[in-house]
């Protein structure tokens, strides 16, 4: 606190602490005009604040004597940051000065305001889309240049817009239940999402997130990366594995057809026609003979369906549905399994090769179901909705534990990925112990055709 005469300007009284903050003697600051010129050497800047305060002062406006955020400069050269008062005692030509040092909170002010802004440059410039969102009411907050680009609608659209605009109708609600249900730097970075841009085009996106204050509010920072490239480049080497096994698996099946088929067949009939004649044989020799010939007819019936299941005619002739409905028809006549089946693609016209891969992981997916689950009750669907084509398999038998560390992926199953992904599709399997198993095939079938 200082005190000064209204009329001269001469200090009367000065404590210590003011000062120390002004960082000159009280000695030296003896009135108003020596305290200008020392704590404001610039003598521009000292004209400035001189007219303004004397202003403020001459107003008799106790608001207008109130001034923050002065700059000053001390004895030894430092400059500091005040906000200072005046109360004026005007029946006693007094003037009462005080004075609060801020000189650390405007610097972490001025800190903070390049923090800001330099955070703000980095988030406009970066070459990847972000941007801002309120988790509670799924708004968009703010977009960078490189969302605007990239998803192709303006800034003002995105504004008007929420998250789910962005997400296709069957993603919105795994979506919601991902915000409420984890925090930001819980999210799974390796998730694929799917994501729609203005003109309609669907892309595979991986989004990283964080918790953010952002102007005293709690909002969500999300970096996009679009992996609809890569995630095609992937498809094509795995399509490209699949049409070589596929290829191969034609090779055999004729082979096995026109090869070792034909000589079992006419060793079939050779042997049918000896059989006429085996009365000229002892028993023992009898019995030897209807033996072998009864494995031959075996070999030959299951040589054919090895090359059928090689390469399923029933898929080209019939359809995918019904070529489903046939196998599991195949499974029903031979177990005690209760299997079910459903499916909404009567006349759905299915590109060849989601119907050969899908009858495929329907194989496989079936097969073990009834060969490992200990099951007695099978599921089965096939459905079409707005984008995708979906394949589902649950069995209420034994299941397994995924978690145990020894938990390995069969051969089976590793075809049923490597299928999936050439269809540009997703795998989801679910099991645990006396839970049965559930088994989940996503194909966007408008992306195949």
């Amino acid at each position: 606190v200082a005190v000064n005469l209204i009329d001269s300007g001469k200090t009367t009284l000065m404590n210590s602490k003011f000062a120390e903050i002004y960082g000159w003697s009280k000695d030296t600051l003896a009135d108003v005009e020596t305290f200008f010129e020392k704590i404001y050497p610039d003598e521009g800047y000292r004209r400035k604040m001189s007219e303004m305060i004397m202003a403020d002062v001459a107003s008799k406006d106790p608001e207008r004597m109130a001034w923050r955020g002065i700059e000053i400069t001390t004895e030894t050269g430092e400059n500091r940051i005040v906000n200072a008062k005046n109360i004026p005692v005007y029946g006693q030509n007094l003037m009462i000065s005080t004075v609060v040092d801020v000189t650390a909170q405007a610097e972490a002010e001025r800190r903070l305001a390049e923090s800001e802004h330099n955070y703000r440059l980095l988030f406009q410039k970066s070459p990847q889309p972000m941007w801002i969102f309120n988790p509670d009411d799924y708004s968009f907050v703010e977009v960078n240049n490189a969302a605007v680009r990239h998803y192709g609608y303006s800034r003002k659209e995105f504004q008007e817009m929420t998250i789910l605009d962005i997400r296709t109708e069957n993603d919105r609600e795994e979506v919601k239940r991902d915000i409420s249900g984890i925090k930001a730097h819980e999210l799974d970075e390796n998730k694929e999402w799917r994501h729609l841009k203005k003109n309609g085009e669907m892309i595979y996106v991986n989004i990283a997130g964080s918790d953010i204050d952002y102007f005293g509010n709690k909002y969500r920072l999300i970096l996009v990366n679009d992996i609809t490239n890569q995630k095609k480049a992937e498809e094509m080497v795995l399509a490209s594995l699949v049409e070589g096994e596929n290829k191969e698996r034609a090779r055999i099946a004729r082979e096995l057809h026109d090869g070792l088929g034909q000589y079992l067949a006419a060793a079939n009939m050779n042997f049918d026609a000896v059989k006429n004649n085996m009365d000229q044989l002892d028993e023992r020799r009898q019995k030897q003979f209807e033996k072998g010939l009864t494995l031959l007819k075996h070999a030959v019936t299951e040589t054919a369906q090895i090359s059928r299941n090689l390469l399923p005619r029933v898929v080209d002739d019939y359809g995918l549905a019904l070529a489903i409905e046939a196998l599991i028809d195949n499974y029903s006549n031979n177990t005690d399994i209760n299997i079910s089946y459903y499916h909404n693609v009567e006349n759905l016209d299915i590109p060849r090769k989601v119907e050969l891969n899908l009858y495929r992981i329907a194989q496989e997916g079936i097969s073990n179901a009834v060969k490992y689950s200990e099951a007695s009750q099978i599921n089965i669907q096939l459905i079409k909705d707005e984008l995708d084509l979906i394949l589902t398999i649950d069995d209420n038998g034994k299941g397994f534990d995924m978690t145990k560390p020894d938990f390995i992926k069969g051969l089976g199953l590793q075809t049923i990925r490597t299928r999936t992904g050439a269809l540009g599709g997703e795998f989801e399997l679910d099991s645990k112990p006396g839970k049965g198993t559930y088994l989940h095939i996503i194909v966007p079938i408008e992306a195949s055709a």
